[in-house]
């Protein structure tokens, strides 16, 4: 019961980061993704697969995209770049 509610919750985070157009809300459904992936793998008693996830998806990635955002201008002030330039 609980992997099924994980694997729809993943489903969810999944659409949810291609349908948002907001970049950093995008950025956080990404993160719930990873979440509900280093937890599925945990459930399914993958050891080595859960703690590479956790390294990548739940550190690395979501730095990486917002080092990203920041270098080109979409993150400012106010978290979003705004139409003046």
């Amino acid at each position: 019961m609980l992997t099924q509610v994980l694997l729809v919750l993943f489903l969810v985070a999944a659409v949810s980061v291609v349908l948002e157009e907001d970049l950093l809300r995008a950025l956080i459904y990404l993160s719930f993704l990873s979440v509900f992936v280093i937890i599925l793998t945990y459930l399914y008693r993958a050891p080595a697969v859960t703690v590479t996830a956790a390294v990548v998806n739940g550190a690395i990635s979501p730095m990486l995209f917002l080092v990203v955002m920041n270098k080109i201008g979409l993150l400012g002030p106010g978290g979003e770049k705004d139409g003046s330039d």
